[in-house]
């Protein structure tokens, strides 16, 4: 079982690190380089397919990062993110043009960022059962001093040492992820054996409860060719926690039929032949045949090996894909807002002080309530996912104040509103997840959301550059997407009523 303490405590350390260093360099990249992006000609849409790009690209290797962890485990691949976020940043500080600003801060900074999520993620999910929300928010506590602390450095860097020499001095902080990376160690060395504790128990009776739930696909089947009678046993069902259960069919006519399942543990196919094929003597007949199922055998194996790597059994619970869209749509709209809100407040005619008082004003805020989740969660007594949509909601008012509003004063107070809900909502966002999908599955269902993502980012980055054209204003960009953000909580309020009342009439049943 998990240590829940001892060792677990320095991969929170590990990544808040990480966390601490990268996500304020996401929020200050239009603080840094926004005025070069301006004197190289590049208009809003080349500027949102840049940061747009930056959050997809790493995303969408969310596949890949879940495999890696598998194959590799979170330390190595901590280790890789390290390499492409130092090499990537510090490569941007060179960057003139749109197709370099693509490559080094979209392409390999991006890819560093995706892996590094993934691997922390996962290596704080597997040290901590009972005080995970705790521990997320002791971490991303002390990730919320970057927000804080570099917005009021980079004026004096960018005063000091001009924007080559700031965005150098960035980068040298950044290599700082290879000490994070350096704290992860196998959960090998750390577990602990407490068969008798209630809480494990329970959770791997939930888990066990969930293989009991079976959702049972109609396969689909393909004409590899013909035979004589054959019988083919085990007729795979395509479930979600489940193992098959073996059935019989009987195909004649000189056809037969084969399944491909995803599914795992799949026996062998046994076939029994007609002695009369053999009396004829047709030998070669059975030899092309026996090849054929050998080559069926090999893809058969593929699909699985591929569908048990990537965990894509996950597909096809809706309830699963529920979730990654609510998130994914939530995501895609905070990131995006924390990575404009320095060039809105340009456009509102703020100067850079007053832009950096603004950020640190709404982090410190975010700071307070991100190590405050988990009390709040309790007296509350409601699932990560209501806490979440409630914040959303609340988050979503906020934004809206902000776009309104006029003068210093009032836009710090919309600060200090939006710092206050995006806490609480960031530990509550990392627990949806891991508090629905067993933690064996965890890391393929990580993938699989930062794969959608990174489509997110891709399709609806440009769509925002465009509304800014458009307007000539950043406000219609925030409508759009606070309407982005309502929809994916009016999605899941959808589904729970849905979930409810089929509960209630099997109940009255």
């Amino acid at each position: 079982m998990p240590p829940d303490g001892g060792w677990g405590w320095v991969i929170v350390l590990a990544m808040s690190i990480n966390n601490l260093l990268t996500i304020p360099m996401m929020q200050i990249f239009g603080f840094v380089f926004g005025d070069k992006l301006h004197d190289i000609g590049l208009s809003a849409i080349n500027i949102s397919v840049i940061t747009n790009t930056s959050q997809a690209f790493g995303l969408l290797l969310g596949f890949i990062n879940g495999a890696l962890l598998k194959k590799l485990g979170y330390r190595k691949v901590a280790f890789a993110s390290a390499f492409f976020i130092f090499i990537g940043f510090f490569t941007t500080a060179f960057a003139n043009s749109f197709t370099t600003f693509l490559i080094t801060y979209g392409l390999i900074y991006s890819t560093g960022t995706g892996m590094a999520k993934s691997a922390y993620f996962v290596a704080l999910n597997t040290f901590f059962l009972k005080q995970r929300s705790k521990a997320l928010a002791l971490s991303f506590t002390i990730s919320s001093l970057g927000p804080i602390l570099l917005p009021q450095l980079v004026p004096y860097l960018l005063y000091s040492y001009g924007l080559k020499g700031t965005a150098l001095i960035l980068a040298a902080i950044l290599s700082h992820t290879f000490v994070a990376a350096l704290l992860l160690q196998p959960i090998e060395k750390h577990e602990k054996m407490d068969p008798e504790d209630d809480t494990v128990n329970a959770y791997h009776k939930e888990i066990i409860t969930k293989s009991s739930d079976v959702t049972d696909i109609k396969p689909s089947f393909y004409d590899f060719g013909s035979t004589d009678d054959l019988d083919i046993i085990n007729r795979s069902t395509l479930s979600l926690y489940t193992e098959r259960r073996p059935t019989k069919r009987r195909f004649s006519n000189k056809m037969y039929t084969s399944l491909i399942s995803f599914s795992e543990d799949t026996p062998d196919k046994p076939v029994s032949v007609d002695n009369n094929i053999i009396k004829l003597g047709i030998e070669d007949d059975l030899n092309a045949k026996e090849n054929h199922l050998i080559n069926r055998k090999k893809i058969f194996e593929f699909f699985k090996s591929a569908s048990k790597l990537f965990e894509l059994s996950l597909i096809v619970d809706p309830i699963f894909i529920n979730i990654i869209i609510g998130i994914s749509l939530a995501m895609f709209v905070d990131l995006n807002f924390a990575i404009l809100t320095a060039l809105m407040l340009t456009d509102f005619g703020l100067e850079k002080n007053q832009i950096a008082t603004f950020m640190s004003v709404q982090s410190s805020a975010e700071l307070i309530f991100r190590f405050a989740a988990p009390y709040v969660g309790c007296c509350l007594s409601d699932s990560p996912r209501i806490l979440y949509m409630i914040c959303l909601i609340f988050l979503s008012i906020s934004r809206f104040l902000f776009v309104w509003v006029q003068g210093f004063t009032l836009l710090l107070v919309s600060a200090v509103c939006m710092g206050i809900f995006r806490g609480l909502r960031t530990i509550y966002m990392n627990l949806v997840i891991p508090s629905y999908v067993p933690l064996e599955k965890l890391p393929g269902a990580s993938g699989i959301q930062l794969f959608l993502n990174g489509i997110m980012f891709l399709v609806g980055g440009p769509i925002l550059g465009f509304v800014k054209d458009v307007t000539g204003s950043y406000r219609g960009c925030v409508i759009l997407m606070n309407c982005l953000m309502l929809l994916g909580v009016f999605m899941w309020a959808i589904e729970m009523m849905i979930v409810k009342n089929k509960k209630k009439t099997v109940d009255q049943t």
